[in-house]
């Protein structure tokens, strides 16, 4: 989650380290009726037993619908901090990602489920999330990022609450600090929070949106060929294969007019020459063209080449 920078600045350790909040904490609706009732929206932190945390913003929410097909659980990412980011989720790579420099699909928050192995009841859910977009966005916000961790160990087939007392104090390392507590062969856990100060400034940020302010940007050379140009080379091929279907129509006296002239044509593409050749070959299997429903039969099979007229090439005598 994220904390307005100035709350802290220097940390109130002993606020810290109650919190009691989750990723399941979400948005929701107040109502109150002492001394006025009144609704109102409350926000997911809203509540938390820090008070520096309650002034925080959450980043990740853990979601669940019946509705959903195959697992019910699914995770979202706060939408202010996707926008600022330029981030799009892709379910098939399972993260929140966007384009690189150089075009490619860079994901910038993943999901890593973690499957249950054998001999264990849970699984697990890890988002990570690239630090240099996360400090990013919390310069943007003046905020600072803060982590809650609890990790807990047990065992199942013996453990029925804790059997000392662990009012443990405080361990200080830098910007982490935790209480722990062990009972040799049967329990322990760890609890705390990390505090840590974003390492992007807005003097950074600002550079990237200044014209021309590329970072060690290095050019190329290159030749684009524009496909545009063969395709309209074969529309026109294909336009003079219909006027010569046309043609050998009006010389096909022998044809009555409720039969169909069928003519197969193949385009070999010369990508040397430019030139694009078309060689009008009926297909000589006459009995499977007629075999088709809206085709009588085929007649008068003829040979011949139509060539790009304006490469100087000659439509051939059939």
């Amino acid at each position: 989650m994220l904390v307005p920078t100035e709350y802290v600045t220097p940390p109130n350790i002993d606020d810290l380290m109650l919190w009691n909040c989750n990723a399941c904490s979400c948005w929701g609706v107040d109502i109150s009726y002492h001394p006025t009732p009144s609704v109102d929206i409350s926000p997911p932190l809203d509540g938390d037993s820090s008070e520096t945390l309650s002034k925080g913003e959450q980043l990740i929410f853990a979601r669940e619908f019946e509705g959903r097909v195959g697992d019910k659980r699914y995770f979202e990412m706060l939408q202010k901090f996707l926008h600022i980011s330029d981030l799009h989720y892709l379910a098939e790579r399972n993260a929140y990602c966007r384009l690189d420099r150089h075009g490619d699909v860079d994901d910038v928050i993943r999901i890593i489920e973690i499957p249950v192995e054998a001999g264990q009841m849970f699984g697990g859910t890890i988002v990570a999330v690239t630090r240099e977009v996360l400090d990013r966005y919390a310069t943007l916000t003046g905020s600072t990022i803060v982590r809650t961790f609890d990790f807990t160990r047990v065992c199942l087939s013996r453990f029925g609450g804790w059997r000392d007392s662990h009012d443990a104090a405080v361990t200080q390392m830098g910007d982490l600090f935790f209480r722990t507590h062990i009972e040799t062969g049967y329990a322990s856990y760890i609890r705390g929070c990390q505090v840590i100060p974003s390492q992007a400034s807005k003097e950074e940020i600002m550079e990237e949106f200044r014209p021309g302010s590329g970072r060690n940007e290095q050019y190329a050379s290159f030749i684009a060929h524009d496909w545009k140009i063969v395709d309209a080379r074969i529309a026109h091929a294909i336009h003079a294969a219909i006027v010569f279907h046309e043609i050998v129509r009006s010389h096909a006296g022998d044809v009555s007019s409720n039969r169909k002239l069928v003519i197969a044509f193949n385009f070999p593409l010369h990508m040397a020459t430019g030139d694009l050749i078309l060689s009008g070959r009926p297909s000589l299997c006459g009995k499977g063209l007629a075999a088709h429903p809206s085709v009588d039969g085929v007649e008068d099979a003829q040979s011949m080449d139509i060539r790009h007229a304006a490469n100087g090439d000659r439509i051939a005598d059939g």
